[in-house]
């Protein structure tokens, strides 16, 4: 979504003069997956499955600047119908989510409509829609998230997001848009929480985004 907003001035949410920032996870009791479906013509439909750079200046002016990146950023989500997603720090504090906190975080299904909106509304050019879903396409580590549970004769692109520190469980987030040959477009997001930080990621919880990939493939037929 942050390349999409880039994109969309030069860019659901990086580059031009609007770095790139992760939506940040989810909140902790939320349901972790969803699909949301794209029907020509029609609402995101949530159909279930449980589950800036660095910038450099004085400081005044770096705080101001920044401000008003998170402030357009928030408008332009607002615009697009989420009401859920939140943006309150930056890199990298933002990736602190422990449990309880709030702030810079999203839910799986405002994510995934908001995704759906920019790759099948008319938030981004042609052009700019398919620059991001080639960058989709080319995301090296989602291929072992909910891409590894799909049909390989299908096309799809995500971005995924990892977060790790002491004060919380490791974060393995994926939001994948699906184009199959026969149906309009379908978008997942998964959020997960391991079951403790650890110092690397593990195998074991990609798989766990994997599974939900593999449940959305027998959805699809």
């Amino acid at each position: 979504a942050a390349a999409a907003r880039g994109l969309s001035r030069t860019r659901a949410n990086p580059n031009a003069t609007d770095p790139g920032h992760d939506l940040g996870t989810p909140c902790a009791d939320l349901r972790p997956a969803v699909v949301v479906h794209t029907e020509e013509g029609g609402p995101p439909t949530n159909v279930g499955i449980t589950g800036l750079a660095d910038a450099r200046g004085p400081t005044h002016v770096v705080e101001t600047f920044l401000s008003q990146i998170a402030i357009e950023r928030i408008r332009l989500l607002r615009k697009m119908g989420d009401k859920e997603t939140r943006l309150d720090r930056y890199e990298t504090q933002l990736n602190l989510v422990p449990a309880g906190e709030l702030r810079d975080t999203t839910t799986p299904f405002a994510m995934a409509s908001t995704v759906a909106r920019i790759m099948t509304g008319t938030f981004l050019s042609n052009d700019a829609r398919a620059r991001l879903r080639t960058w989709m396409i080319a995301t090296e580590t989602g291929k072992r998230r909910l891409r590894a549970g799909l049909s390989k004769d299908w096309i799809a692109g995500d971005k995924t997001g990892t977060a790790s520190a002491d004060a919380m469980p490791n974060k393995h987030n994926d939001v994948a848009v699906i184009w199959p040959s026969n149906r309009a477009p379908v978008v997942v997001a998964a959020y997960l929480d391991a079951s403790g930080h650890f110092q690397d990621t593990r195998p074991e919880d990609d798989e766990v985004l994997a599974n939900v990939g593999r449940i959305v493939a027998k959805w699809m037929g």
